[in-house]
Parts: C-alpha cells; sequence; structure tokens
C-alpha cells in the first residue's frame, strides 16, 4: 500500500512525534510511505530518513486566502499527491487536514483519514463551507483520544460513524539514573533537590504560570523544591518573557529552570521526581505518557484526554484546571510522602507499559486501513 502523510512541518512536538513513529512501523511492514510537509527540516525529519522514509517538501500556505487562491491551493496540492500516487493520504493537525482532504479527493486518493490530536480550540479562521466540503471529503477521522472524538462529533458535527479513537504508544525505557545525574549538572540543579518538571513548548494553552504560583505556595515550607520547564522558549517570545517576569516577581529565579528546546528528553525525564500538566485544554498528552514511563508520578490538569490515561491516586493525580490552590495541595503530599509518590510512579509506569504499546497502536492502525480499502 502507498501511503502518503501530509504535515505543516516535523520539528520536535507531539503530533509531529505522533506522524513520525507511525509512518516508521507501516515502512517496516513493507508499505511505501511519503511524509510531504510544508518545513522539511527539524528533529522528526531527520529521524524520518534515517528510517528510510521519503520526506518531500510542499510549498503551500495553510490559511484561507480567498476563493480562487484557495482552489488553486488545492489543486496543486491534488497535483502533488497524484505524483505519488498514494492509495491512502493521512493528515494530521486541523489546517493541514482541512486542505489535504479535499486534495486528495480531488487527487483521486481512496481512503482519506484526517488524523486529529488536538481539541476544537484551534482558531477555525477557515470559511464554514470550506469546512464542510473538507469534512465531506474525509473517509475517517482518527482521534488520539475520546475527548478528541467527542469535541470532532459535538463542536464540529462530524459523523461518530466515521470516527475512531487510536490511542499513540509510547516506549517504557530502562532509565539511567545517570542521564538524570548529567542532566542537573548541566543546568547547576543540586543533586539532592526535589524537581518538579513541566515538559511543554512554552505556549498560553499549556499554563506554565499555574505551577509558578503554586511553587511559590510551596517555597516556605519546602526550601528544597526546584521547577524544570522543559521546551521551546522562542514560539511565543511575548509568553516566554511574561513567564520570567512572573518567576522573578515570586522570588523564583534561583529555583526555576527555563530549558530551552532540548533535543533529547531522556536527561529530564530522568532527572524530574514529578511530572506536571497545567493546561487549559489537552487533546492527548505525549508529555503526560513520557512521565508515567520514566516512572514520575503525574498531576495534571482534568482536561481533555487527561482523565483517559490517568486513574486518580492510583496511577496519577488530576486536578480542576486554573485551581492554583489544588495544585499547590496535591505537590505538598507528594513532596511530604516519598514512598507514596515512588509507588504511584511505578504504578504509572506499569499502566503505560501494558496500554499504550507501539504494537497495539499498529494493529489498530492496519486494521482500519484494511477495513477501508477492501
Amino acid at each position: 500500500m502507498r501511503i502518503l502523510f501530509f504535515t505543516d512541518k516535523l520539528t520536535r512536538g507531539g503530533a509531529e512525534k505522533q506522524i513520525a513513529q507511525l509512518a516508521q512501523p507501516l515502512h517496516a511492514a513493507g508499505h511505501t510511505i511519503c511524509v510531504m510537509t510544508i518545513r522539511p527540516e527539524g528533529y522528526w525529519a531527520d529521524w524520518l530518513k534515517l528510517q528510510g522514509i521519503r520526506v518531500e517538501q510542499q510549498d503551500l500556505v495553510l490559511w484561507h486566502e480567498g476563493r480562487a487562491r484557495s482552489l488553486l491551493k488545492i489543486a496543486r496540492l491534488a497535483l502533488a499527491f497524484r505524483r505519488f500516487r498514494p492509495d491512502v493520504v493521512i493528515s494530521n493537525k486541523y489546517h493541514n487536514s482541512i486542505w489535504a482532504m479535499l486534495a486528495g479527493r480531488l487527487a483521486g486518493v481512496r481512503l482519506r483519514i484526517a488524523y486529529r490530536v488536538a481539541l476544537s480550540y484551534e482558531q477555525q479562521n477557515l470559511p464554514a463551507r470550506l469546512r464542510r466540503f473538507s469534512y465531506d471529503a474525509t473517509s475517517a477521522f482518527v482521534g488520539n483520544s475520546k475527548a478528541v472524538i467527542d469535541s470532532l462529533v459535538q463542536r464540529e458535527g462530524v459523523p461518530q460513524e466515521r470516527c475512531r479513537v487510536i490511542y499513540q504508544a509510547v516506549e517504557t525505557p530502562t532509565v539511567d539514573p545517570a542521564d538524570g545525574d548529567a542532566f542537573r549538572t548541566e543546568y547547576d540543579i543540586p543533586p539532592d533537590v526535589t524537581v518538579i518538571g513541566l515538559l511543554a513548548n512554552l505556549h498560553p494553552i499549556k499554563n506554565h504560570s499555574m505551577l509558578i504560583r503554586a511553587v511559590a505556595m510551596l517555597c516556605s515550607d519546602y526550601p528544597d523544591v526546584w521547577s524544570v520547564f522543559a521546551g521551546n522558549t522562542d514560539q511565543d517570545q511575548a509568553y516566554t518573557q511574561h513567564l520570567r517576569a512572573e518567576i522573578e516577581t515570586h522570588g523564583l529565579a534561583d529555583r526555576v529552570v527555563l530549558t530551552g528546546r532540548l533535543s533529547d528528553t531522556r536527561g529530564f525525564l530522568a532527572a524530574i521526581d514529578i511530572g506536571v500538566l497545567c493546561s487549559h485544554a489537552e487533546g492527548f498528552s505525549n508529555a503526560l505518557l513520557e512521565y508515567m514511563a520514566y516512572g514520575k508520578v503525574p498531576v495534571a490538569t482534568a482536561v481533555g484526554g487527561n482523565p483517559e490515561a490517568i486513574t486518580h491516586r492510583e496511577t496519577g493525580f488530576l486536578i480542576p484546571p486554573n485551581d492554583d490552590k489544588a495544585l499547590a495541595e496535591t505537590l505538598a503530599v507528594l513532596l511530604s510522602d516519598d514512598r507514596q509518590r515512588a509507588q504511584i510512579g511505578q504504578q504509572a509506569r506499569q499502566y503505560v507499559e501494558k496500554t499504550f504499546t507501539a504494537a497495539r497502536e499498529y494493529e489498530q492502525w492496519a486494521t482500519l486501513l484494511e477495513v477501508h480499502n477492501g
């Protein structure tokens, strides 16, 4: 089977990782794969090429530019698709999928799959008619959580019978404490402090401020607690500056580290003791699964797909969104009880090791492709 993936970029990020780690096992199973992207540089582009997977650049503007330009854009993309002669086109994210599904139909691609990994909070600045035509051109919608599918059905009017949930996989690694020690040394974090980590690009939807305020509430009772924010600081520079100012205002500059984009997150994950996710909205977080895979107890806002990954007080803790006090109180419980922290972290690791496997994800995608291709 010839399978074409279409995405806007292949830099290090959760949505991009999911595309890459779906393309690789399909390639290994003997399918012919091409990943078409607007920006062909980046970590996952390099990774795909190392796997022997073809990566192509397609020059395209994703926003709406008027009817005539939109029709021309769809036609150009359809021609690019035809050159690969795909049996299937899979596209992730909202804007990517709008154009790819229409181009796929025009190119005569039999199976057109919109792979959605985020809720419908995205700015839907495209005409309603264009969205409707694109949804009609979509053979199947795959969401990486029930929350994503519920959003598609309830907020966007997608028929339930064309939707299915396929959870992404996460690798459960052998954790090397030396990786964590090296990370702490690199960022001048003392070896004997407790580290609360937040793995997410610095963007307002991730609500890093909530953790800053919670740590400020804890600092007098727990002076040996540090926080590390691991993620791209250049994506929204105004937001980054706001966070730096907030850290200074709360007097936390000596115990909060902003790493910027990490080329490898293993050291960070090995170094932290608690993993936090404060997001206003989530589809299904890769970071949350990675905390759990490393045996780090997760604390997350009860939004989107987070409750599908965490069973409260068994594999982690769920708190209300925007509730600084609830986050501080939950962290205080974990900081006061090393045994509970270790036990729940181990239960979290065992859960993802059993549930979110690459074999299960591949089997579900293979079944979907087989059913639709007859």
